[in-house]
């Protein structure tokens, strides 16, 4: 028997589940993750043949074809054992890698023309109970190795080698089948992850990242037989949710090349959310505590390294087209960074500048449309047109360096286009605290030229006006429907 059906991602798949306790059989669960696969675009071969109570597939194979790109992913596993158990449940084994093969798209469509092997190796058995319907599927005390490479022969751009480890990894995942649609949640802890990566050459690249208490949870909904299997619409149809945490890292990376260094450090809890709901992404990553330590014997510096108290990103964005605009986001923020007097004393030596730790925040929200096929990978890759702005907010812009602060908020709608750019009207207001100053010391340090920061001086008194405080200079800046540029009410002389 050799069934060509749709699957759902493997790797998702393995570790699938609801829990109406009930007896299943194997072929449920291998039934189960055929049915999964209905909606994902890709088709599964296989042997089957029974032996007692143990359903073997062999041979398996999950294919995915894009054909608009010519790109393609193709999972294989030589094996895998579903053994019905005399308490109503299965038992999944897997005692062969799984392993995926990525091959890209003609004329650079993906980000690589390398063709990409992963191989994923499980220990532990998985367990399968429920109902046919609404499957628990279960892994304790296993663990995942995973190791990323380029097919013998090719040279990956990317040119590193990568593993993953993961230890006393405990993680259930439910399936349900409900009319037209499969959901279910799923949620993985494992006592350690190791991260480890080298480069392909002669550039010597190679690091360790150690993570301690790993947890990720999560959920997803897909409707089922949708004839649309192009990018755009399983974007628009797809529901899914992921949040992951790592209490703690240490991490080492070496440079072994012409310029030899080592870097060593650690960081506190870090974590990672990730959703799409109605066409919208939502990501944000964030990390606190971070100390790291610099050493090279060809550039001897005792002491060197700094701190980041800690750094968030976020972005919200449409990936779907759409008649009316939808939130497009994105914030950075990376607050207060240090470096250790050492590295301070390669340019400033003499103490002038304040060491005080720098904070950069940038946070935009804007409303946007997303225009037909900008999603949609294409070969050759064509330049897709751009998101349709209708409005943008600069909630907070801070830059904090060396004693000198700038500040910034600010907002502008679309008012139609010009010359097929966006009419953008709207203002800016910003606030500079002893950035004056700042550059008058660069200046004297040598280390900005007198020309430049003389015409630096001279656009701050053109833009901006004294404030309430010494030290501080003020700036309301907006453009007008008719094209106009003022400053502080004025128009500016360019």
């Amino acid at each position: 028997m050799r069934p060509t059906l749709r699957l759902v991602p493997v790797c998702l798949t393995l570790f699938s589940a609801t829990a109406a306790m009930a007896d299943v059989t194997s072929e449920d669960v291998w039934n189960d993750m055929l049915r999964m696969s209905e909606g994902f675009g890709q088709s599964v071969t296989a042997d089957l043949r029974r032996d007692g109570d143990t359903l073997i597939a062999e041979n398996i194979t999950f294919a995915f074809d894009n054909e608009e790109v010519g790109s393609g992913v193709e999972t294989t596993i030589a094996r895998m054992d579903f053994t019905n158990l005399n308490d109503g449940s299965v038992r999944i084994s897997m005692p062969a890698p799984l392993v995926v093969t990525v091959t890209p798209g003609e004329d650079g469509a993906l980000v690589t023309n390398t063709v990409m092997h992963t191989t994923v190796q499980i220990s532990g058995d998985m367990i399968a109970a429920g109902d046919p319907d609404a499957l628990r599927y279960s892994l304790d005390a296993g663990s995942i190795h995973m190791e990323n490479r380029p097919v013998d022969g090719q040279v990956d751009p990317v040119g590193v080698i990568f593993t993953v480890d993961m230890e006393d990894v405990v993680s259930t995942w439910t399936s349900v089948q409900n009319g037209e649609q499969v959901s279910g949640d799923y949620a993985m802890t494992s006592s350690a992850v190791i991260y480890r990566g080298e480069s392909i050459g002669d550039n010597g690249f190679r690091y360790d990242v150690a993570g301690q208490n790993y947890e990720t949870k999560g959920s997803y909904a897909h409707e089922l037989g949708e004839d649309d299997q192009s990018f755009e619409n399983i974007l628009a149809t797809l529901n899914a949710e992921m949040f992951r945490t790592v209490e703690a890292n240490t991490f080492t990376l070496n440079f072994d090349g012409d310029r030899r260094a080592k870097i060593i450090g650690t960081s506190g809890l870090s974590r990672y959310d990730a959703s799409i709901q109605d066409g919208q992404i939502d990501y944000s990553a964030s990390t606190v505590d971070t100390v790291v330590e610099v050493s090279s014997p060809d550039f001897p510096l005792p002491d060197a390294g700094g701190s980041l108290a800690r750094l968030d990103m976020a972005m919200s964005m449409p990936v779907t087209p759409a008649e009316s605009p939808a939130p497009l986001d994105m914030r950075i923020a990376i607050e207060d960074l240090s470096v250790t007097d050492s590295i301070w004393s390669m340019f400033d030596p003499s103490g002038t500048l304040s060491r005080d730790p720098a904070t950069v925040i940038i946070d935009v929200s804007a409303m946007a449309r997303i225009p037909e096929g900008m999603m949609t990978p294409a070969s050759p890759p064509v330049l897709p047109e751009m998101p349709e702005i209708s409005e943008v907010t600069l909630n907070d812009l801070t830059v904090k360096l060396a004693g000198a602060m700038i500040e910034g908020t600010g907002s502008a709608t679309s008012q139609g286009e010009i010359n097929g750019m966006p009419n953008m009207v709207g203002a800016l207001d910003l606030k500079l605290t002893n950035v004056t100053t700042l550059i008058d010391q660069l200046a004297g340090m040598g280390l900005l030229p007198m020309e430049q920061a003389g015409m630096a001086q001279m656009m701050i008194g053109m833009l901006a006006r004294p404030g309430a405080t010494p030290g501080e200079m003020v700036a309301h800046i907006e453009r007008t429907a008719d094209g106009q540029i003022l400053s502080n009410g004025m128009p500016l002389p360019f």
